[in-house]
């Protein structure tokens, strides 16, 4: 008796967990823009049910190459939830890039699963900086960005731009151009071939 009452109430919670699967609904990447010069995060909005569900926290995060992969599980406590949680992963800094992603979110009790594994790109690209030495604009940029070219205009609104026709020297870590100054306001960009 006992054990068919356990029975059904096993059943109908899994019945009614069912109802609001588990489920990844989104991930960010941030800041935005994602330069080389910070860290990078990344969070995941998991769709829960209302019912007592593990906390989920990235318990694995590995890089290669050009891919970023992350394993969520659950942790040992138990809460009520409301819908819907979010899960940060500290992804570290990166060089100017294409990069994917894959996500991985695992099952803590067999309860209905929509959306466990997710993929997707982000690029980080460079930061493009101004110093002056006498009167020359020194601009440089991380020497890991060789596929963009520097760009200059005098008028950013007008989308009217010019690639720079001074040559880029490496210095370091860095390509640098130098430019005298203009008496006329100049705008500077990077652009991706």
């Amino acid at each position: 008796m006992w054990i068919r009452i356990a029975l059904v109430m096993i059943t109908a919670w899994m019945a009614a967990g069912s109802a609001a699967a588990f489920s990844i609904e989104g991930v960010t990447i941030s800041p935005r823009p994602l330069t080389s010069s910070g860290p990078v995060t990344m969070t995941v909005y998991v769709l829960t049910p209302t019912a007592p569900a593990g906390l989920y926290a990235p318990t694995q995060v590995s890089r290669s190459n050009q891919n970023v992969h992350v394993d969520i599980y659950a942790t040992s406590g138990m809460v009520q939830m409301l819908g819907s949680m979010d899960v940060d992963a500290s992804l570290g800094a990166f060089e100017v890039g294409d990069y994917t992603y894959d996500v991985q979110l695992y099952p803590a009790w067999p309860v209905a699963w929509g959306t466990r594994y997710v993929q997707g790109t982000f690029s980080v690209l460079p930061s493009l900086k101004v110093s002056w030495s006498g009167t020359n604009l020194v601009l440089h940029w991380p020497a890991s960005a060789t596929n963009f070219l520097l760009e200059a205009a005098s008028d950013c609104s007008a989308r009217v731009w010019a690639q720079m026709t001074n040559a880029a020297a490496l210095a370091g870590q860095e390509m640098v151009v130098t430019n005298s100054l203009q008496p006329a306001r100049q705008f500077y960009r990077l652009r991706k071939r």
